[in-house]
């Protein structure tokens, strides 16, 4: 993989592939970091001022969300493509404050002035917090206690669509059906119709089973579970894999099975799929996203899966996969070896929202410069 280290301050050119960015830890804390951005079988090093000293959570709706390495009740979001990085108030103190957030996400998009953005937030606990980080003047934490028939709910994992939040919610007891896993749908309510700033969001469990897996593996086998929203379709996505644990060396690892189901709300119930037309998925250990496909270095119908050293290229159709080799590297030799998690984010998110606000734009003018035009012609047409 080609690397390059021009203008090491800004970010990489955007391209239609996604970016991996991975930050490399140093061990003074003053010292900028570096990242690296891989994207269409290139890597960038860089130095971004904007993630010196802070944990990229995850990626959403074209935004990272970012936590501050030292001082943990501080958070920010940033814009790669247009730089624009929002503080966020300070978060209240926790006892368990060096616990990462579950998940993370957007009910909209920052950059869309026509909808409510509110950034949520969940913690361990049923602890869920949220603000609207759009608005400079009024942004403050609403703090939230999620509850599922008088219980403690955790939400493991979230996507949006339409503002509204689909999570996966996890009790600490049964519930009286003997559950404690549910899906659950999470609406922002306003509390005051004058003062959007004020709201709070609620939580009811959806009468939706979980896909029948039909599988049974050993216990040595670990999974991962994700649910992302993609095209206005939700998708959940089951991934089994083996290690054998006595070995650490990636090449004792297997992706045994990767099976995904869209929601049919009409139904609501979930449909298995094979194939994922004309687009990828792509996970790490904490999010999942998606791109348009075929694109460069992205196949079609292909889940792009991070694990432990390696990249792995998941065929959904035919239930195949390559390894694409992800070497630990360090691009300094005075850096420490370890770095966070990669996280994928794709760019064109917002290029795509901000090409339909554009065109959306463009079709008004047109409008109005049309019946101006009209309007002129019949005042001047003779009577």
């Amino acid at each position: 993989m080609e690397g390059i280290q021009d203008d090491k301050y800004s970010v990489p050119p955007l391209t239609e592939s996604p970016w991996l960015i991975t930050t490399h830890s140093h061990q003074r804390l003053n010292k900028l970091e570096k990242q690296t951005f891989r994207t269409n079988a290139k890597t960038y090093v860089k130095t971004i001022p904007e993630l010196h000293r802070n944990i990229i959570l995850g990626a959403h709706q074209g935004w990272l969300i970012l936590r501050d390495r030292v001082n943990f009740t501080f958070y920010s979001v940033w814009n790669p493509v247009t730089s624009q990085l929002i503080r966020l108030p300070e978060l209240e103190e926790d006892d368990d404050g060096f616990i990462l957030p579950s998940a993370c996400i957007f009910t909209s998009s920052p950059n869309n002035p026509e909808l409510t953005c509110v950034l949520v937030l969940f913690f361990k606990g049923g602890l869920m917090f949220s603000c609207r980080p759009t608005m400079s003047c009024n942004c403050n934490w609403v703090k939230q206690t999620l509850e599922l028939y008088g219980i403690s709910a955790d939400i493991i994992m979230a996507d949006v669509i339409e503002g509204v939040i689909y999570a996966y919610a996890c009790t600490q007891e049964a519930d009286r059906d003997g559950r404690c896993n549910h899906f659950v749908r999470m609406d922002v309510v306003p509390q005051n119709c004058s003062d959007d700033s004020n709201y709070s969001i609620t939580l009811e469990p959806m009468t939706l089973e979980f896909p029948n897996l039909k599988i049974n593996f050993p216990d040595d086998h670990r999974y991962r579970e994700y649910m992302v929203e993609c095209y206005g379709v939700l998708y959940y996505m089951y991934i089994w894999i083996w290690v054998d644990v006595f070995d650490d060396d990636p090449k004792y690892m297997d992706i045994v099975k990767v099976m995904v189901w869209k929601l049919d709300f009409s139904k609501m119930e979930w449909i298995k799929i094979d194939s994922l037309k004309n687009r990828a998925l792509l996970v790490d250990t904490r999010s999942c996203t998606w791109c348009p496909a075929p694109a460069p270095s992205i196949d079609e119908n292909c889940i792009y899966i991070l694990e432990e050293s390696r990249l792995y290229s998941y065929n959904l159709q035919d239930d195949s996969y390559t390894v694409l080799f992800y070497p630990s590297f360090s691009p300094d030799p005075t850096f420490v070896q370890f770095f966070d998690p990669p996280v994928w984010f794709m760019p064109s998110s917002h290029q795509r929202l901000s090409l339909e606000l554009d065109q959306r734009s463009r079709i008004n003018e047109k409008t109005e410069d049309f019946q101006g035009v009209s309007s002129r012609n019949s005042a001047g047409r003779p009577t």
